[in-house]
């Protein structure tokens, strides 16, 4: 038994070796930003990221070493996009609130396949009905406002 526990702690201490060695070449990478540089970078990066490492700890070694960290982390998406791929959900943007969601659905059981065309008449509607009722509103009401003029008598030109 101890024969086994002395060979993990032997594995164990060649990895932290390896490690170490690794965190230097990636610090060393970091300041040299040419393509070839960045080549042996991305072959560093991916031995660190297989011996079990995570991003947040290369960027916490940029950030210790005095690098930004938004550099490290966008030299990382940079190297890694290819290919570990995205690291963000996909669908940027806006999210679709719920009740629009259900105004589709009864569109769609009402009307079928023509639902579409309809949801697109009625937004067309909608727009031109505020449209209309914000004309009114500015013909009816006094779209002049008041606002105070301040003079400094020292930018006054006599």
């Amino acid at each position: 038994m101890n024969l086994l526990h002395l060979e993990v702690r032997e594995e164990s201490e060649s990895s932290s070796l390896e490690q170490e060695a690794l965190k230097d070449q990636f610090l060393a990478g970091l300041a040299d930003t040419t393509n070839r540089a960045k080549a042996n970078l991305r072959n560093t990066v991916l031995r660190l990221l297989a011996l079990g490492l995570s991003r947040k700890t290369l960027v916490d070694w940029a950030v210790t070493a005095k690098y930004s960290a938004s550099y490290a982390r966008g030299i990382l998406s940079e190297l890694l996009r290819r290919t570990e791929g995205r690291t963000r959900k996909p669908g940027g943007g806006r999210r679709t609130q719920p009740e629009a969601f259900v105004l589709r659905d009864i569109a769609r059981n009402m009307y079928g396949g023509r639902a579409r065309g309809f949801l697109r008449a009625a937004y067309r509607l909608d727009l031109e009905q505020e449209r209309k009722e914000s004309r009114e509103a500015g013909e009816s009401g006094n779209d002049h406002q008041t606002v105070p003029l301040i003079l400094d008598q020292n930018n006054v030109r006599n």
